[in-house]
């Protein structure tokens, strides 16, 4: 009798190591078809990362890339029923020159991958940016106010509203005299008081003077390829582009244009960002 059951524990034991060794095949071929077909179809999600123009001292910032990271998105894909691109899992591409190493060089544009645009906003010490702001908060918009050191004081609260909502501050100092000690404790307040983690200067050319004490204060020096005073709708118009920075004057004639122009923009397929937003890489 024991020799029997022994006979029939040998017989069970060898079925069960036969099912378990079968199982662990054909897990096995499984997990084999998802890498070799992560692996042929890769190149396909791949975005290449775009390296900055950088022509003398000027720059237009890159544009990180991604790429599928393979062992993440099989480890994933090994739990699913099903090859789903939904669950890939990506990894970034980094440019190899960055922008922050680069504060030296003037920021004439953004990169041009896709329909995105700046607007910025010039707003001296006794200016209201109330029509503006109602504007872009209906259109769901965000762009960036630069603000004198004297529209700061009047204005505290509402400036760090702006950067709260996801807009961006410029630096204008005190009428852009980046000499002066207002400068400093603008650009402190501005990337300390929420999401802003960057100060930007403002020139109206490669004035060198602003560059380097800009470059000093760790800031960025944004040089708009478009400069608007005046008829603002018509000259959006004729100069919006791909990775343009257009720079606004708050008066009285953008204040009445301002949905029009903001409208137009939109309509184009154009997305309007603040700086935060435009120059990240």
């Amino acid at each position: 009798m024991n020799d029997f059951f022994r006979f029939v524990g040998v017989i069970v034991l060898l079925f069960g190591t036969f099912v378990y060794t079968e199982k662990v095949q054909v897990a096995s071929k499984v997990t084999d078809e998802i890498l070799l077909k992560i692996d042929e179809v890769k190149s396909n999600y791949e975005v290449k990362a775009i390296e900055p123009i950088i022509k003398g001292n000027t720059i237009i910032p890159g544009k990180n890339g991604k790429e599928i990271d393979v062992s993440a998105t099989y480890n994933v894909l090994a739990q699913s029923s099903s090859f789903n691109e939904k669950l890939f899992v990506y990894k970034p591409k980094y440019v190899k020159t960055k922008l922050e190493k680069n504060k030296n060089k003037f920021i004439v544009g953004a990169c041009k991958n896709n329909k995105s645009i700046g607007l910025l906003f010039k707003v001296s010490d006794n200016d209201s940016i109330s029509k503006v702001k109602q504007v872009l908060d209906k259109a769901n918009v965000k762009a960036t106010f630069y603000v004198t050191s004297g529209f700061f004081e009047k204005n505290y609260e509402l400036v760090i509203r702006l950067i709260s909502e996801g807009h961006t501050i410029g630096n204008l100092s005190n009428n852009e005299d980046y000499n002066d000690g207002n400068f400093a404790w603008m650009s402190t307040i501005l990337t300390s008081s929420g999401s802003q983690k960057n100060n930007y200067c403002y020139a109206s050319y490669l004035n060198k003077d602003v560059l380097k004490i800009c470059n000093l204060h760790n800031s960025y020096t944004i040089v708009p390829g478009v400069i608007i005073d005046k008829n603002p709708f018509i000259n959006v118009k004729k100069n919006i582009t791909k990775g343009e920075i257009i720079s606004l004057e708050v008066n009285r004639q953008l204040n009445d244009e301002a949905e029009n122009i903001i409208n137009y923009i939109v309509s184009k397929g154009y997305h309007i960002l603040p700086l935060e937003e435009l120059l990240k890489e």
